[in-house]
Parts: structure tokens; C-alpha cells; sequence
């Protein structure tokens, strides 16, 4: 079940590992699918204006932060949004492709203090990674727990400790920048900033790796030859003391695709769209159809899986636990069908109960028992 998960969050470009929380409200808002590079549509209010020890940023070794490096705890938390996309000139372009395709859409909401995060993600980043007709992936980190939800169907795991930030992954790239270019002030999601601008040199754009844009980075097996990197250039809004609000990446690349000459841009917006909005976050209620089941004592729950539950059984054998079952299911109402079992080993019991079937299998992990229970539906 973990290498499933893994799996998938791997194809999001997410470390799906929790902090800690005591939720109690809103969920976040699904962002829906996108044509065009949007301008992420402002909180209400941006909450408490923060206040940092950090340099004040200026034209010399500017220095960036993004929200929850913002020193003094002044910032509690914090909603961003990054949008993704890309789209393709010339003669014979597939329509999709002329038309924009979206790479990503995350709406992230974070609670830094007791830390919990929610994040929801449309685009070929996360659809490439579902079932048919999936176009929706949404997580939520509070402890030491996620939740991932695909379609209308949430999964659950225990991780260790993380944050979501490879969801930033681009965070180093405005960090000590000596060249960028300070364009004027504006005024941006209710904060005021200062506009910075940076363009890669002729130097730099030779040297930058072209492998983002071989065969499936926009799907359907799609793979760009003779790639040449034309201009790239970054926008950055910054609050006095230095937090970024807003930051703009623009690629031009020209390649082609079939032999036919084609020019890509892509497109990477980030904004903060408030902070202290008083965000809270609650874990969802995930269905759990072995719940009837009979559990050995110093039974764990370790993930739940589109209804498949496993559990991590501390301080008994292999052999004791499928002893416990054999015993336990009778005496709890369970008709004990097919059972493949081998001592040292485990193996599967097929019990049912009200109509239900079940399939529960012991096996060692990693060094650990575990009991993984499917069915439980009639």
C-alpha cells in the first residue's frame, strides 16, 4: 500500500508527510481547471500585516523569504496558489496544445503553528498520476497523517513528519539573486511591494537543461526535438521586509515537434493571497468497511487505501496473529471460509459476516507484522 502512495505522490512532485494539528473548520476551495495564465483571485482581507527581522530587501544581494520564514512568529498562517502552464506555435500544433496545456493548478492552504496543511491540485501533474476521468488530487497533512484524496474516494497514511514544500519547489530560485533589476512599486493581493525583475543571459540560457521537455511531458507520448532555450525571465514582488507575494516565470523555447518548428512558452505564477486569515483545517472522514472486523491488541492502524486497511501488529509473531484471527473471527459472528496460511509465514483468511466477504492477509514488512483487510462491502 505505501509504495502505491509513494507512487502516486512521487508523479505530483509532493512529499506527502505531515507536522501537527487540532483542525476544527473550512476546507479549501477547489480551483477549477484553467485556460490563459490567471491572476489568482485575492483573499478578502490579507489578514495582520507581518512584521520581520529580516534585511530589508534592496538592489544589493536581495534576500527573499517566502511566508512561513518570516522571523517573530508574527505569521500564523498563510493561503498560496501556484498556476502552471504551457503553449505551443506554429503550423500543425494538436489543438490541445495550441489551446494551452495546464501542468498545474495547487490552491495550498498552511497553518504553521501547530502545523497542518491542505492542498489541492488540478493538471496533467496530477491526472497523469489517476484513473480515467480523474482531473482532481487533493491532500491534507495534519500530524504524522495524511489524507489524499483521488475522485470521491479519500485514502489515508501515516508518514513521518514533513512539510509540502516541494509543492514550491522554485523557492531557491529567487534566493541571493545580485542581478536583479528593481522596476518600480506596486501594489499586489493587498500587500505593497517592490517589483523586481531578473533575465538570464546568453551565458546562462546555453547552459540550462532541456530534458523538461522530452517525450510525455505533455502527455500522450509528445516529444520535442532540437530544443533551444530563448529567453527567461523572472518577476518578483517583495514586501519590505523582503517576503515575496508574487513571482512570475516566463520560458520561450524553440524546438520542434514532428520535425514542424513550434515555439513553447511556459508560464509559473506564485501568489500569497493572504496571511493570519485564521485558517483551520479538518481531517475528512475516510470510510473504513473493515471496522467490524476484530483486531489483535497492539494493533496500529498504518494507511487506508481505496478501502484496503492495514494495520502494523507490535509485539506478537506472524504465527500468533493469523491464531488470533482463527479464534477471534468465530467468536465474533464471522464464518471462517478458504484459508491459505503457513506457519512463520502467514498467509490469507476469507471470513464473512452479514453478507459481507472479507479477505484479511498477515504477512511481515519491513520487519513488522501487518494485517491488511479488504471487503467489507455486501
Amino acid at each position: 500500500m505505501g509504495r502505491l502512495f509513494a507512487a502516486v505522490c512521487l508523479a505530483l512532485g509532493v512529499a506527502c508527510r505531515g507536522g501537527v494539528s487540532e483542525p476544527a473548520a473550512t476546507p479549501v476551495t477547489s480551483p477549477v481547471p484553467v485556460s490563459g495564465l490567471p491572476t489568482p483571485t485575492a483573499a478578502p482581507t490579507r489578514g495582520t500585516t507581518p512584521s520581520s527581522t529580516r534585511t530589508p530587501a534592496d538592489e544589493q544581494g536581495l534576500s527573499f523569504a517566502f511566508p512561513d520564514e518570516v522571523q517573530g512568529g508574527t505569521i500564523r498562517d498563510y493561503r498560496v496558489r501556484t498556476i502552471s502552464q504551457i503553449t505551443v506555435e506554429g503550423e500543425n500544433v494538436p489543438a490541445d496544445l495550441a489551446a494551452g496545456s495546464l501542468v498545474w493548478d495547487i490552491s495550498l492552504d498552511i497553518v504553521l503553528d501547530p502545523p497542518a496543511r491542505h492542498a489541492v491540485i488540478h493538471g496533467l501533474q496530477a491526472s497523469s498520476s489517476l484513473p480515467s476521468g480523474m482531473q482532481q488530487v487533493e491532500l491534507i497533512q495534519i500530524g504524522d497523517t495524511v489524507w489524499i484524496k483521488m475522485g470521491d474516494v479519500w485514502s489515508q497514511v501515516t508518514q513521518p513528519p514533513a512539510t509540502f514544500d516541494q509543492l514550491l519547489y522554485f523557492k531557491e530560485e529567487f534566493r541571493n539573486v545580485p542581478q536583479w533589476e528593481r522596476v518600480g512599486t506596486e501594489t499586489v493581493n493587498g500587500f505593497s511591494t517592490t517589483h523586481y525583475r531578473y533575465k538570464f543571459s546568453s551565458s546562462e540560457l546555453t547552459t540550462l537543461s532541456t530534458s523538461m521537455f522530452t517525450a510525455g511531458m505533455l502527455g500522450g507520448g509528445r516529444e520535442f526535438t532540437d530544443v533551444v532555450v530563448e529567453s527567461v525571465t523572472n518577476d518578483a514582488y517583495v514586501t519590505d521586509d523582503g517576503m515575496i507575494v508574487r513571482s512570475i516565470s516566463q520560458w520561450v523555447v524553440k524546438a520542434r515537434l514532428d520535425a514542424q518548428p513550434v515555439t513553447l512558452t511556459l508560464e509559473s505564477r506564485y501568489d500569497v493571497e493572504g496571511v493570519n486569515l485564521g485558517i483551520t483545517i479538518v481531517p475528512p472522514q475516510v470510510e473504513t468497511p473493515a471496522a467490524d472486523v476484530p483486531l489483535p491488541e497492539g494493533a496500529t492502524h498504518k494507511e487506508t487505501l481505496f478501502g484496503i486497511v492495514t494495520y502494523v501488529v507490535s509485539g506478537m509473531t506472524v504465527d500468533e496473529v493469523v491464531a488470533f484471527f482463527q479464534e477471534a473471527l468465530p467468536a465474533n459472528g464471522f464464518t471462517v471460509g478458504m484459508s491459505t496460511v503457513q506457519p512463520g509465514e502467514g498467509g490469507v483468511i476469507e471470513a464473512r459476516k452479514d453478507g459481507k466477504s472479507y479477505f484479511i492477509t498477515i504477512d511481515r514488512e519491513a520487519g513488522e507484522v501487518t494485517v491488511t483487510i479488504m471487503g467489507g462491502r455486501s
